[in-house]
């Protein structure tokens, strides 16, 4: 059995509705049906949250199950906890600068610009948009950092690298197991370049 049928399975013998799941975890009901349709697999955890939730083992529902990557942490934020930016701070540093700062108080952290690496086909249409229309080169990137305008940081310890992104809601942490000794840092289908450095 799959995990997204021991997941389905699991909530349905806690007489739970996707709707009723997904407000008990904090999470949208469209997560819980991606979860649920193999379209996608819970972070650690949500896994933790999940297994408590519907009293199954961890182990249980990963059972056969490779995809998934245990060194993502994904966890909830709530910016009161932080303190707010006001008069020259506002415009020295951002509340996601802050907020790594004091989550991350003995590590050095750099700012990083994220560029996602275009498919063929995408710098084709790209070129084709550049050709044909009045937009400029670049116009395929551009979109793909509108839809994502999370800030990301490269977190580093002396025994530990972590890919950090700070969301409107989260902090998901990604352990890095490359070196990070370069300007350019390649990272699944995205390219970090190090900007500045704001701790450390």
């Amino acid at each position: 059995m799959k995990f997204e049928e021991k997941l389905k399975e699991a909530r349905k013998n806690q007489g739970l509705t996707q709707e009723e799941m997904a407000e008990k975890l904090c999470v949208s009901r469209a997560a819980i049906a991606k979860w649920e349709s193999g379209k996608g697999m819970p972070d650690v955890e949500n896994l933790r949250a999940i297994s408590v939730l519907l009293d199954v083992s961890i182990d249980y529902l990963l059972d056969g199950e490779a995809d998934i990557d245990l060194n993502v942490i994904k966890e909830p934020i709530n910016w009161d906890e932080y303190p707010k930016l006001t008069g020259l701070n506002k415009l020295k540093t951002t509340k996601e600068n802050e907020l790594v700062k004091v989550k991350y108080p003995d590590a050095e952290i750099t700012v990083l610009l994220r560029e996602r690496k275009l498919s063929r086909g995408e710098k084709a249409v790209d070129t084709a948009v550049w050709l044909l229309t009045d937009a400029a080169p670049g116009t395929v990137g551009l979109a793909d950092k509108l839809k994502d305008m999370s800030s990301y940081y490269l977190v580093e310890y002396p025994d530990k690298k972590l890919l950090v992104n700070v969301t409107k809601e989260f902090v998901i942490s990604q352990r890095l197991y490359i070196s990070t000794s370069e300007k350019k840092l390649t990272i699944g289908e995205n390219v970090f370049t190090k900007s500045v450095k704001i701790n450390g």
